[in-house]
């Protein structure tokens, strides 16, 4: 069978399954109706080796990266999972995985095709969610900072924009939420815009700039940014580029990097502040957090030059799939905007 006619079955079994479902009143249907429908077509994907049981090994042979995680180091499951694995491959006549030293690496065709197994299933999951009158679960993930200060305090409002659906919040690093939108298993993600590759779909949230934050009790009259620097205890960043940005920063201002404590997070450099014992560089939308009775926020010019976009992030087949539209998409960015 040729690539192409595999693909217009596959297709056909998507599509008349849609249109079946769009024919009749989903609070009608029992979910029995699915499971006989796609029993009409369970000869035909077992002839040409495409069964669902193959399709579902294989994603989680593909979001493991690995046959003996997936199979749960069972011998037996390790052994189903490879032959199921030769089997698509002779199916659609493309290598899914490769050898790699003991175990397997999956192909560029290997993860396309997990990108498109997730997508239906996803969309049949969403009908379940629907037919039994269950809220749907929408996921929205962003970085610590993101979570603690632009996501988790309007969390209520996003659930509404979405039509009272159920939220699934993920605190992951940049790079794993990228990953995560371009292969289906999150919805939307709340990063930098420099994070998000060329041409894919991002709205602006906030701009993001870095202010120095003091307790009230710290500040003494005529005292410079400099001076705070040298004379105040001051909670700084452990690693990563933004100490390699503040060391230069100190430098340049001719005040030495002595941190009285070295922190792994803004979110938890933030609280070090609050104690009121703690001066710390945060960023805007952290500072934001913080009682201007109670703390004192001043610009350092040096930084000026290193604010971000933040932006949202979301995967246009996705969107798709769930029937998530743009006037949707644009209401969750409308929510999420924070005034730096």
């Amino acid at each position: 069978m040729s690539p192409m006619i595999s693909y217009f079955l596959v297709s056909l079994f998507f599509i008349t399954l849609e249109g079946y479902l769009k024919l009749n009143d989903l609070k009608c249907i029992q979910i029995h109706n699915i499971c006989l429908f796609s029993h009409m077509y369970d000869s035909l994907f077992s002839r040409s080796g495409l069964s669902l049981e193959r399709m579902k090994n294989f994603l989680m042979v593909v979001e493991s990266g690995s046959i003996a995680k997936a199979a749960g180091r069972d011998l037996n499951r390790q052994s189903l999972f490879s032959r199921q694995i030769r089997e698509l491959e002779e199916f659609f006549r493309v290598e899914l995985t490769s050898r790699k030293g003991k175990g397997i690496e999956i192909t560029t065709a290997g993860h396309r095709l997990g990108v498109l197994i997730r997508s239906h299933l996803t969309s049949l999951e969403d009908f379940v969610v629907e037919a039994n009158a269950e809220p749907r679960i929408i996921s929205i993930g962003g970085g610590g900072s993101a979570m603690s200060w632009i996501i988790d305090p309007v969390a209520g409002k996003l659930a509404d924009v979405m039509e009272g659906a159920a939220l699934r919040l993920e605190t992951l690093k940049s790079m794993e939420l990228i990953e995560k939108i371009r292969d289906g298993r999150l919805d939307f993600a709340v990063v930098r815009k420099s994070a998000v590759p060329k041409n894919l779909p991002a709205l602006k949230i906030v701009e993001v700039g870095y202010v120095l934050c003091l307790p009230r009790s710290m500040l003494v009259k005529g005292m410079g940014v400099p001076e705070i620097l040298r004379t105040c205890p001051l909670a700084l960043p452990a690693g990563g580029s933004f100490k390699r940005i503040l060391q230069d920063v100190f430098t340049s201002m001719d005040v030495p990097w002595k941190p009285a404590v070295e922190s792994h997070s803004f979110v938890q450099a933030l609280s070090l502040v609050r104690t009121g014992q703690y001066v710390s560089i945060l960023p805007s939308t952290g500072a934001l957090q913080l009682s201007k009775k109670d703390f004192v926020l001043k610009r350092v010019p040096q930084l000026n030059e290193y604010k971000r976009e933040v932006v949202l992030h979301w995967n246009e087949r996705q969107m798709t799939t769930r029937n998530i539209d743009q006037s949707q998409i644009r209401a969750l960015v409308k929510v999420l905007h924070v005034k730096s």
